[in-house]
């Protein structure tokens, strides 16, 4: 999964040193959060070593970590806990925004500023068809995007800002 995400659901991979009679249940683990994540919970637990489990990432932006809980007596042979030092994930689930921009003395181009890195959908670079910009008002025009790039003029790799419109 990318890292940071938008993702409604993550999955962490749960390993343990011995293997189980008894496999982990929701109640074996917590969610620890920063930032101003809600309405977190574990949606499911899978396998049987090692073990996925899914968590509901919530609303809000911030972080998520799944944790084994201390005193957790579900779990035979008795494993060790707590254990609070796995994986965190980054959740953003505020769009960037369009902070400026400046547009070439020859309207060849427009480098625009965003309130954050940008990423498409997939965590990957974007390309001119992720936009469709459409100027309102008394006369509307569509605008084609044909190419996008660093302000340098290099390729784009994913979580630029600026970027530059052609």
């Amino acid at each position: 999964e990318t890292n940071p995400t938008n993702d409604t659901e993550v999955d962490f991979t749960v390993t343990f040193s011995n293997t189980l009679s008894t496999g982990p249940i929701a109640g074996d683990f917590t969610i620890s959060t920063t930032g101003s994540i809600t309405g977190e919970s574990i949606s499911g637990i899978s396998g049987t070593g090692p073990y996925t489990v899914s968590v509901n990432t919530g609303t809000g932006d911030g972080t998520v970590r799944l944790d084994l809980t201390d005193g957790t007596t579900n779990l035979v042979p008795n494993v060790q806990a707590p254990f609070n030092t796995g994986e965190v994930y980054d959740i953003d689930n505020k769009p960037p925004t369009i902070v400026g921009s400046t547009l070439d003395g020859s309207n060849a181009f427009i480098d625009i500023d965003f309130s954050e890195d940008v990423f498409n959908n997939a965590g990957a670079a974007l390309v001119p068809g992720d936009w469709d910009i459409t100027r309102g008002g008394g006369n509307s025009i569509t605008v084609t995007v044909t190419d996008l790039t660093q302000t340098g003029g290099g390729a784009l790799t994913g979580g630029e800002d600026p970027i530059r419109f052609e």
